[in-house]
This record gives structure tokens, sequence and C-alpha cells, in this order.
């Protein structure tokens, strides 16, 4: 458990654990992590099964495969946290715009599913996505408002490198 909230501390990120329960041998079950940065919660995800790799638990890392739901979606991939790294990457399918709490807050508001994946390496991240049944109401983005209303489909790639967020590319389909 140390590992996994030390390499979260050190990239900007909080994680709250409930529910943590031991499976046969290397199994681990967990009913819900949140995550967050600062105070402001990014997501929650559910049932989460994990498998751990015993090897590099001996050198304190900890590599697992990783299975979890949001919002009854799963999500699967894989994580490897140390005291001084922490990578992996993370696919999700269909996955409601809802369970992205940190939109609501950035006051984008819409239904939607959203498919795509997260690789991330330290305090430096990378998202494609895709979404084909969209709807967003306008969005205002440093006093200008945008249609969003006006597309259904979306996709992009997202850099996200400490707490600075780059747009590599998005494009829209009305």
């Amino acid at each position: 458990m140390n590992i996994m909230k030390d390499a979260a501390e050190n990239h900007f990120l909080e994680i709250e654990i409930r529910g943590f329960k031991k499976g046969f041998l290397y199994d681990l079950f967990i009913d819900e992590v949140i995550i967050k940065s600062g105070q402001e919660e990014i997501m929650t995800l559910n049932n989460i099964n994990s498998r751990i790799n015993p090897f590099k638990l001996l050198i304190k890392n900890l590599d697992m495969s990783v299975e979890a739901d949001s919002k009854k979606v799963k999500i699967k991939g894989f994580i490897s946290l140390s005291k001084k790294n922490t990578n992996g990457k993370l696919e999700f399918k269909d996955l409601d715009l809802t369970a992205l709490s940190f939109l609501g807050k950035r006051k984008i508001k819409g239904s939607g599913n959203i498919s795509g994946s997260l690789i991330f390496n330290n305090s430096e991240s990378h998202i494609e996505f895709i979404s084909r049944n969209l709807s967003l109401e306008d969005i205002e983005i440093s006093g200008i408002k945008t249609p969003a209303s006006f597309f259904h489909s979306m996709s992009g790639a997202i850099n996200i490198n400490n707490n600075l967020i780059n747009i590599e590319s998005v494009s829209f389909d009305g």
C-alpha cells in the first residue's frame, strides 16, 4: 500500500483506497479507488481486480495487471509503481462522460460515451480518445463560446506534463 501512495504523491496525484482485500497468492481486490489531483476528484474506479508480479515486488516495484469498473465500464491495463517511477497504460471503451467528474468542474457538460487509452510515465501522460455519440452543451473557453452542441463525434489526443495540459489534436464531426 505504501508503494502506491508514495508513487502517487510524487506525481501530483492523491489516491484514496477503500475496501482493500488480498486474494489467493498475488491477487488483490479493492472496492473503490478515488484518484484526485489536489482536492479535485478526477475519477473513481470500482471493483478493482489486480494481479501482482511477485518477482518485481522483491525489488520494491509494484507491477500489476489491472481490471476495474467505472460507471459499469471495464478499464483494463497495467500499472508499475515504485518510489521513483510510476508508469502504465489503461484502456477504456464506452466510458460514460459523467464518470469523468473533472469535466463538470471545467464546465464541460453533456452526455455520451468515450473510448481510448491513457499512457503515463511519471508526471507525463498521453491520452487518445474518440466519441461517436456525443451531446455537449456549448462551452466557454477564455471568454469565447464554442458551439460544441453542433457536433456529435469527437476524437483527439492530449499530452499532460505535470499540471500543463497540451491539446495535441482535437477534431469534431457534426
